[in-house]
């Protein structure tokens, strides 16, 4: 994919493992710890489920972008990078373009992405693509601690039932317009009864009697990606989550959780703090 995107002289084609060296000098100070692209780089130049885009100008690579083909038709699209002397000049809006032509070839019917809330430079720029905000997510931190699961059990897949009917008549799915955190990988993609099953017989699922919890296992901790139920025994999960945490030997929970007031009362319930506000998905139909 070769495309001619201004009156400058900058192409957009895939991305190779040689331009990680360039991508590294314009993307090591992204956010005040650095940036995760460059450890990401090489497996997606691999990436058969993905296209990886660069945009160049005299052979140097200037920005770049991945989207990610998601099952259910749908697609993600992340790292977006242009370098700063080569911003303002429409590579990133080309960028985008290029990846929704890749995106509808393989079949998405709708793209999603994550940006923060006061990125407004790059809000403008996916709203101008008809993107539009479906949800605002807030994290919630958790130290992790031991103790005894009580009232608490590992869901099963005959549970499959009784969990999507807490979920298709919960406020947590209305206020998600159903997009939730993925079980692999930072994105977001709707809640199906066959994602839920999928995390059913993955045994990631948890159970109190009203409610239950969706977890992912990261390298910095435990993920709480989808807290579905009534409050008392929403809040028996969060304490479980603590104490699995431990047992795994993490120190820290993270709950992924709609910006209401309901998670904020929730979280401090359960002696969860803030620890990242302004998650802001959008979406766009392709």
């Amino acid at each position: 994919m070769i495309r001619r995107v201004s009156a400058d002289p900058i192409l957009i084609r895939r991305g190779k493992a040689g331009d990680l060296a360039q991508v590294e000098k314009f993307t090591h100070n992204t956010f005040s710890w650095g940036d995760y692209l460059p450890g990401r780089w090489t497996r997606w130049v691999k990436d058969q489920r993905g296209i990886l885009l660069v945009a160049t100008c005299d052979s140097q690579v200037v920005g770049t972008i991945h989207v990610r083909n998601l099952e259910h038709r749908e697609a993600w699209l992340e790292g977006v990078r242009v370098r700063p002397d080569f911003r303002q000049r429409g590579v990133a809006s080309q960028l985008v373009a290029a990846a929704h032509a890749g995106a509808k070839e393989m079949g998405a019917r709708v793209i999603r992405l994550e940006t923060g809330a006061h990125n407004f430079a790059a809000q403008r720029t996916f709203e101008k693509f008809g993107y539009r905000r479906v949800v605002e997510y807030v994290g919630f931190e958790g130290n992790a601690r031991g103790g005894d699961l009580k009232q608490v059990r590992r869901a099963k897949i005959a549970d499959t039932k009784a969990c999507w009917e807490l979920w298709e008549h919960s406020q947590t799915r209305r206020s998600t317009k159903t997009v939730v955190p993925a079980v692999f990988g930072w994105r977001w993609w709707e809640l199906t009864r066959a994602r839920l099953e999928f995390d059913l017989r993955g045994g990631r699922v948890w159970r109190a009697p009203h409610a239950f919890m969706v977890l992912r296992d990261m390298d910095d901790g435990l993920d709480v990606i989808l807290l579905v139920g009534a409050k008392r025994d929403a809040l028996q999960l969060l304490d479980a989550a603590r104490v699995l945490a431990a047992q795994m030997t993490k120190t820290q929970v993270f709950w992924l959780a709609p910006k209401t007031l309901a998670s904020f009362r929730r979280a401090e319930a359960a002696g969860y703090a803030v620890d990242e506000q302004g998650m802001l998905i959008y979406a766009c139909t392709l």
